[in-house]
């Protein structure tokens, strides 16, 4: 029977390996033992971090939902500094180049990779003679990965103490790239911050605890469906023969659920039912708790569509959910922004696009909003700082005044 288990480590619970003694007795050849150290050794691969997004519901929904509230809630704006206004000029040359390239997938893709695997890269691709940004490539994160040596280090220089580039393995071989090239985004960064860690890695135990139940369920539904057949052959008087057995095993073989059979009293025929333990539910649910807990995502998003998270107040998310919301994006903004000021450089262009993000607590600012259209009403607000206040709501909407 094909099983998501193929993709993810046998070591989390073992098989069971059965022997049949000449008595009809089953050995267990590899009994569970009780780990000294639950804790993983090793980090998950990339490999496993994206079968897991894949395989398991509430990662998918979890991430994708994540990921859409993100990548949907920016604008790239060319603003003077001085002003706060939008540069007309400026933004028209990027509006037309970013559609081009189609930027919003490039966001999107970094915003996922970035919670599958706690880091993306996107390669800056130039012209011939390298003297424009024409581009951006999403990079695989599964293929790629800073230059490591024979034991699997990666390579440090010891001037800059930083890692010396990045290699792409294409199969055949192993690729170096340049760190000029990449643009890398991180998530969770821990330790010497070179393996940063995502949303799905935190739950990938309890994922395959929950996939190995999963698969134990359907076995036991499939045996009671379809139970299997106990054939005792021969008596204490009548002891049986080997053509015998042989016989009646290749009769039963055949056996389906309509099939009928007449036998001498020599022979004892019943079946082997599956049973589905009380209270699987709450096992099951225990566990997709645990993955929606240690992704860090409220339930709203590991269950809800994107339909459904329209309606759902922001505000409703949590403080925590929202500063990680917050977090994402200022790591985006930190790695894309540089890159819009060497394409505005080698462009000649003015003013290089900065993220706009959409306040993450919109029931707060409409609260403000009430409050202060209040005041003005009630006289509390003086002339001098209703106009100050106009000004600054232009300025952050990037509206103009006629």
């Amino acid at each position: 029977m094909a099983s998501w288990f193929s993709l993810f480590s046998k070591k989390e619970i073992p098989i069971v390996e059965e022997l049949v003694d000449s008595a009809g007795f089953v050995e267990d050849m590899n009994k569970p033992k009780t780990e000294t150290n639950p804790l993983p050794e090793k980090r998950v691969s990339r490999s496993d971090l994206e079968c897991s997004y894949k395989a398991v519901p509430v990662c998918f929904n979890g991430v994708n939902n994540t990921t859409q509230f993100i990548s949907s809630s920016y604008k790239l704006m060319c603003l003077n500094p001085k002003t706060g206004v939008i540069d007309k000029k400026s933004q028209d040359n990027f509006d037309e180049r970013l559609k081009k390239i189609n930027m919003d997938r490039i966001i999107m893709t970094a915003v996922r990779h970035d919670c599958i695997f706690g880091l993306g890269y996107t390669e800056k691709r130039y012209n011939k003679g390298e003297s424009k940004i024409v581009g951006f490539r999403v990079i695989d994160p599964k293929t790629f990965d800073y230059k490591k040596d024979d034991s699997g280090n990666i390579i440090i220089n010891q001037k800059t103490q930083e890692p010396e580039g990045y290699e792409q393995d294409t199969g055949s071989a192993k690729i170096p790239v340049d760190k000029k090239y990449i643009i890398q985004h991180n998530m969770y960064e821990v330790g010497s911050c070179l393996q940063p860690l995502g949303l799905i890695e935190p739950a990938f135990k309890s994922i395959l605890h929950k996939l190995h139940i999963e698969e134990a369920i359907t076995e036991s539904l499939y045996r009671l469906a379809t139970p299997s057949l106990l054939v005792k052959v021969g008596t204490k008087e009548v002891p049986p023969r080997a053509d015998s057995i042989k016989k009646v095993t290749e009769q039963f073989k055949k056996a389906r659920h309509s099939s009928v059979y007449i036998y001498p009293y020599t022979q004892e025929v019943s079946t082997l039912q599956a049973d589905i333990p009380d209270g699987i539910n709450d096992i099951l649910n225990y566990f997709t708790n645990e993955i929606i807990t240690s992704m860090g995502v409220p339930k709203s998003f590991a269950y809800a569509s994107s339909a459904d998270l329209a309606s759902k107040s922001v505000k409703a998310l949590g403080a925590n959910f929202t500063r990680k919301i917050e977090m994402i994006e200022n790591s985006l903004s930190k790695e894309f922004e540089p890159v819009f000021a060497e394409m505005a450089t080698l462009d000649g262009v003015e003013f290089p696009p900065v993220f706009v993000w959409d306040p993450i607590e919109r029931d707060d600012l409409d609260a403000k909003a009430k409050r202060f259209f209040n005041y003005a009403r009630s006289g509390l607000m003086s002339d001098e700082l209703k106009n100050k206040l106009i000004q600054e709501i232009t300025k952050m909407e990037g509206l103009k005044l006629e």
